[in-house]
C-alpha cells in the first residue's frame, strides 16, 4: 500500500513539475560602469533590450552583441510597458506630463530605431487604457474608443484584433472596435497585468488577491494558474511569469515560472540565488530577460522542447 501511495505521489510530482523547456544558460547582462537600470524588455529577436531607471523614466537601448547603448528617448513615463514591435524596428513608449493643474496626461508615440522618425499616435489624454502592436499596426483604446494606428506604408490592420485594457479596475475588451466590460471573474474584484496569446484565442490575467486565470477571448473556460504575476505569453500554450514573496518592506524572494495553461505542468526557471521578477520573452522563443530588485538583467537561453 505503501508502494502505491508514493508511486502516486511520485507521478503527481512529475505531472506538477515537468520540464516545458532546457535552459542552457542563465548570464547577468553587464550594463557599462556608470550606467543603471530598473526595468527591462527583450526585443521580438532577442538580439537587443530596452531599459528604463526605477522611475520608468527614458528608453535605452542596449545590443547584446556589440554592448553598446543608445538613448530612444529621455521621455517621462517611456518605461511603462514599452512595446517593440514584431519586425524590431520601432519602438511604441508612452510619454507623461503634467498639466497646470497637475493632471497626469499620457500620449503614445513611435520612433522608428533604423530612420530615427519620431511620430505622435496619441495626443495627451487622462485614460490611455490599452494598447496592442500587431503587424507593425498599433490598436488603442483611450477613453474606450478604439483607433489604429499604422507605422508604415505597409502596416497591415486588422479590426478584429483584440485589446485588452483596465478601467476603474475592470477588464474591458474591445473588439471590431467596440469596447465592452469582459471581467469574467465577476465586476466585484480588480484585474491587471492582461495580455491576449499570439493566436488572438486566449487572455491571461490577474485578479488582485486572487492570483493569475486564462480564459477563452470570449470569457468561458476560465482556469486558474494560481500565483503567476506580471504574466507573459511565452506561446499558445505556455505562460511565463514571477512567483514572489514579499517581506515587511520588500520582496524577499521571486522565481521565474512557465506554465502550461492546458496541463497545470509548471517549470522554475530561476534559482533561489537570484530575487527573479518580471519576466519578457523573446518571440523565438530561445530568450528570457528578468530583473532583481536591485536593478539587475538576467538573461536566460532557453532551448524549446520539441
Amino acid at each position: 500500500m505503501k508502494k502505491i501511495i508514493l508511486a502516486l505521489a511520485i507521478c503527481c510530482n512529475s505531472l506538477a513539475f515537468a520540464q516545458i523547456v532546457d535552459v542552457s544558460s542563465t548570464k547577468e547582462i553587464k550594463l557599462p560602469q556608470g550606467v543603471e537600470g530598473g526595468y527591462y524588455t527583450i526585443s521580438p529577436n532577442g538580439d537587443f533590450l530596452l531599459f528604463s531607471d526605477f522611475g520608468h523614466n527614458g528608453l535605452q537601448k542596449l545590443d547584446l552583441t556589440t554592448n553598446q547603448i543608445t538613448t530612444v528617448t529621455t521621455a517621462v513615463g517611456a518605461g511603462y510597458n514599452p512595446i517593440i514591435t514584431d519586425n524590431g524596428n520601432t519602438i511604441v513608449y508612452r510619454e507623461t506630463t503634467l498639466t497646470k493643474d497637475k493632471l497626469r496626461l499620457n500620449s503614445l508615440k513611435s520612433k522608428n530605431l533604423v530612420s530615427g522618425q519620431e511620430n505622435v499616435l496619441v495626443t495627451p489624454t487622462r485614460d490611455l487604457q490599452g494598447i496592442v502592436a500587431k503587424d507593425n499596426s498599433v490598436y488603442v483604446v483611450n477613453n474606450s474608443k478604439f483607433a489604429t494606428k499604422a507605422l508604415s506604408s505597409n502596416s497591415k490592420i486588422n479590426k478584429a484584433t483584440p485589446v485588452p485594457s483596465i478601467k476603474n479596475g475592470q477588464l474591458m475588451m474591445t473588439i471590431k472596435g467596440k469596447t465592452k466590460v469582459f471581467s469574467p471573474n465577476g465586476t466585484n474584484v480588480r484585474y491587471l497585468w492582461p495580455s491576449v496569446s499570439p493566436d488572438g484565442s486566449k487572455i491571461v490575467y490577474c485578479v488582485s488577491g486572487l492570483g493569475t486565470f486564462v480564459s477563452d477571448i470570449n470569457g468561458e473556460n476560465i482556469k486558474s494558474l494560481g500565483i503567476l504575476r506580471a504574466p507573459k505569453w511565452y506561446n499558445n500554450e505556455n505562460v511565463v511569469g514571477m512567483r514572489d514573496v514579499d517581506g515587511e518592506y520588500t520582496t524577499i524572494a521571486s522565481s521565474i515560472i512557465i506554465k502550461n495553461i492546458n496541463s497545470s505542468e509548471e517549470q522554475i526557471l530561476t534559482t533561489d540565488s537570484v530575487i527573479a521578477m518580471y519576466p519578457t520573452v523573446s518571440s523565438t522563443g530561445d530568450k528570457l530577460l528578468f530583473s532583481t530588485p536591485e536593478g539587475k538583467a538576467y538573461l536566460i537561453n532557453l532551448n524549446v522542447k520539441k
